[in-house]
């Protein structure tokens, strides 16, 4: 069934520039850290948006209790090789006529292996996750804070739960980075990485966003509370309250349920 629909969306590639667009979704999740999940690739055409079928598609399924691992296992036994396997499932579609074939991912497609194994046929936009280790120094999320703007664009927000349509203004910056490989990459099966890849990061950010919008609250309280701490609070322990401030901020804009306990302010 797979193998059809892969087919038929080749055979309207021809001469079009493909967005291959790939992220994962939970199927059945047994709350005992079992879960069946889908992993997807649709093709889009980036010139018009019209949805010219599937390219890819693996069921997976996962079992927890295995992070500590993470970091002995090879990147062939890994869940998130599931990545680039299906960014080299979309560069056949170069040899299927395409005129340019595009990869977008969210952010856990951001692994080092993703952009140093990425196909030639292929380009990446994918959403940054790390604070990445610069050659040369520095980091991911401060390298454009002395970068000129190179203009704004306008776009337009579609309504969704707990937020109306409305206009956004975004500052857009970007310079060409060269990323150091991890020191977790440097041994064992990933010998044959690349000690740096250099990619071109491209922000997009809102310019006086409406008070009471989500945006990047949390992350600046999460940053400051590093900060503030130097290493007294340790980072899990912010991580796991962050997470229940996001399940609850969830639950309320998607269903209008209040966590029990929560106090309700106007913005």
């Amino acid at each position: 069934m797979i193998s059809t629909a892969r087919a038929r969306t080749a055979g309207l590639a021809g001469g079009r520039h493909i967005l291959a667009i790939q992220d994962t979704t939970t199927l059945r999740d047994d709350g005992n850290q079992r879960s069946l999940n889908l992993h997807a690739m649709i093709a889009v055409d980036a010139d018009d948006g019209g949805l010219l079928g599937l390219v890819d598609a693996v069921f997976l399924k996962h079992v927890g209790g295995k992070k500590g691992l993470r970091k002995k296992l090879p990147f062939s036994e890994k869940e998130s090789r599931r990545w680039l396997d299906t960014t080299h499932t979309a560069a056949r579609l170069i040899a299927s006529g395409a005129a340019c074939v595009t990869v977008v991912a969210d952010r856990e497609c951001e692994i080092y292996e993703e952009f140093a194994c990425r196909p030639a046929e292929t380009e990446l936009v994918i959403r940054a996750n790390h604070d990445r280790c610069l050659e040369g120094g520095g980091r991911l999320y401060e390298c454009l804070k002395t970068v000129s703007e190179l203009g704004r664009e306008t776009i337009e927000l579609p309504a969704n739960p707990g937020r109306l349509a409305r206009k956004a203004v975004l500052a857009l910056r970007t310079c060409e980075i060269t990323l150091k490989r991890p020191q977790s990459h440097k041994g064992g099966h990933t010998v044959k990485l690349p000690e740096t890849v250099t990619l071109t990061l491209v922000e997009a950010r809102e310019i006086d966003p409406p008070a009471g919008e989500p945006k990047s609250a949390l992350t600046c309280w999460f940053k400051e509370r590093i900060a503030q701490n130097s290493g007294r609070l340790k980072k899990p322990m912010i991580v796991a309250l962050a997470r229940k401030l996001l399940v609850a901020l969830w639950k309320y804009v998607s269903s209008g349920v209040v966590i029990e306990g929560a106090i309700m302010k106007n913005a």
